[in-house]
Order: structure tokens, then sequence, then C-alpha cells
């Protein structure tokens, strides 16, 4: 459907007084678009309470805490900030509070049903894709891993027992996903069109269940959480169009290289993480894994499946620091020994 941002008059007796359950940057564009129809359109919601889970401590010695990206928006905007690790921590904070309304974008956790039905316009979701397609908690990602051409965003009902089960009250038009985009810019663009069609379902009331639902056009897939093994590049089986959308979607790749230093009795598969992946063109022909520097640009080169080729920019080889490829290829021998140019996969 085409978005129209039309707001009309509320039709309830008070405003929302809402629980806005949020993490990471997706679910700040959200709460960002509900705080301006909070203030652009008074009546239609009275409080925002934004939730999200306690502060961990980081880093070495684990004595740095560093707030969540949801947690920085909220006081910036001047919102309350309360804090729930566990499905009894919500149920006492609905105990302690008079919401009529849950919103969950990017919490990571069911809100429970118990909340839910003390919410007497129970709750709403965001989700960046077209569902039913791509449910889960890594939409983004595997609609770059696909190489699909486009994607979108899903206002939904919250259901009380699964995750993506709701009613669709809104969804996006396909959204072009652009052969440079990864996913900080895809989930840039994604969480602002999501925050718009909150807002308009908030504002005209299409939450309540006398606004008809949208029909499911899209076939259900599983976008499941990320594991870490899903990081390392298969050299034979991905080209290099492949690695490129992985590194898009996930960040830095790992691999491994060999290592034989017998005068240190050292036989082992070290790990490598390369950064700064981009499709390589021409120049020498490398074998699946086969690496070496390109004159020209000073990247480090690496042999993909289907005779292709990617480019990295920086290299960290483990129990070392990122580098250039100049200096990881100059002290490779020191390193590695007398072995072969060639980072291979490794069964998990």
């Amino acid at each position: 459907m085409h978005f129209t941002r039309v707001f009309t008059r509320s039709l309830s007796r008070t405003g929302l007084r809402i629980a806005f359950f949020g993490s990471d940057g997706f679910s700040v564009a959200s709460l960002q678009h509900l705080h301006k129809l909070h203030q652009d359109q008074p009546g239609v919601v009275d409080a925002i309470d934004v939730v999200s889970r306690t502060i961990k401590p980081t880093g070495r010695g684990m004595k740095q805490k560093k707030e969540l990206p949801i947690g920085e928006c909220a006081q910036a905007l001047g919102l309350t900030v309360r804090r729930a690790d566990s499905a009894d921590d919500i149920i006492r904070l609905g105990d302690e509070n008079d919401y009529n309304m849950v919103v969950a974008v990017s919490y990571g956790q069911l809100i429970p049903a118990a909340f839910i039905s003390r919410c007497e316009y129970g709750g709403l979701n965001v989700h960046p894709s077209l569902l039913p397609k791509y449910s889960g908690s890594s939409p983004i990602q595997y609609a770059l891993l696909n190489d699909d051409l486009a994607t979108g965003v899903t206002v939904q009902s919250l259901h009380p027992t699964k995750f993506d089960h709701g009613d669709i009250i809104v969804q996006s038009d396909p959204v072009a996903i652009h052969a440079h985009d990864n996913y900080a810019s895809l989930a840039e663009r994604l969480g602002d069109l999501g925050g718009r069609h909150l807002a308009s379902v908030l504002a005209n009331q299409w939450y309540l269940p006398t606004h008809p639902r949208v029909k499911k056009t899209y076939e259900f897939s599983l976008a499941r959480k990320i594991k870490p093994a899903q990081l390392q590049i298969n050299w034979h089986q991905l080209d290099s169009r492949q690695v490129k959308r992985m590194y898009d979607a996930l960040g830095p790749l790992y691999t491994y290289k060999f290592v034989d230093l017998p005068k240190k009795r050292k036989q082992e598969y070290q790990r490598v993480i390369l950064s700064g992946i981009t499709e390589a063109d021409g120049g020498k022909e490398l074998a699946p894994g086969q690496f070496a520097i390109n004159a020209s640009t000073g990247n480090l080169e690496v042999g993909c499946a289907d005779d292709s080729k990617i480019s990295v920019t920086k290299v960290k080889q483990q129990c070392c620091e990122e580098e250039t490829p100049a200096k990881f290829t100059g002290s490779l021998r020191k390193r590695t020994g007398d072995t072969d140019p060639v980072f291979e996969w490794r069964e998990s």
C-alpha cells in the first residue's frame, strides 16, 4: 500500500499511555516518530515510558557501562527509562503503571500475554520485512544475504505467545535494496519508514478492531538468529557477490590460515578477520582461498568460487592487531612459517 500521512482526531476518551519496548537503532526511529506525534498531535499520545534491558558491564575488567541506543534516545527526548530483563519484570511494570498500549520494536523478548491483556488497546510491533516473509530476529540480514531486490516494513499487532504472528495492520510497498546497501543503511531507511507507519497507525486509530486488517500476500520464511559460524567464508562455495553480501549483512567476516612453525612446535589453524570487503575485477587469477596483494590498490585480493575475487582493506590475524594487507603479508612468513598464501574454511 502507498503510505499517506493523514492524521485524524482521536476517538478515544483519553490519549494513549504507551510502554515502548526497544533496544537498537531500528527501534530508535520508531520512538522518535512516536515522540513527534506526542508533540504535534496533543491528545493522541498522553505519555510514553521507554523500557529497555538493564545495562550490563563490558570491556576490560567489566568496568564500563554503555547505554543502549534506545536509552540514549529516550534520555535525549526527556522520556522516562525503565528496565526489564524478564517476563516477571515486565509484568511488574504493568502492575505499577497504568499503560493502555504497548509498542515493541526490536526488543528481543516476547512481551508476556498478561502485560498485553492489561493494556486496553493491546500492542503493536514494527518489523523490518514484508511479513510473513522473514519472520524472526534477523530479517534485514537475510534480505541482504539472499541478495533480495526489495524488502519492506510491517506494523502488526502483538501476538500473546508467538513472535511475528499478529494481524497485519499496515504494510509498506516494497523498498528497493541497492547494490551499495549494507545492514546500517538498510536498517536506517526501514527504521524511518516503520516509524512513520507506526505514527499513522496510532494517529488514525487503525489499531482498533474495527479497522480492517491487511491480507497476507507473502510466503512465510524464518529469519533465524545469526550464529557466529555464519560469519565464516566458504571460499569454494561462495562467489565474490555472495561474500560481499555476507559482509554487507553481517560485518567483518573470518577465515582460517594454517600455521607451521617447527622451531616453536606450533602447527595449528589461526583465525583471520577480514574487513572492508568489496568485489574485485581483473588482475591476477586466484584459486578459492588463495590471496595476494594487488600492487595497484594495495588491497588484499582473495579468490572465491566461479573464478571470482574479493578485495580486502583490513586484516586481523589471531592474537594480532588489525592491520593493512601490506603489513599482514609482510609478516606472514614470520607468523605462519613456510606455508602457502591460502585461507581455508574449517568445520565448526
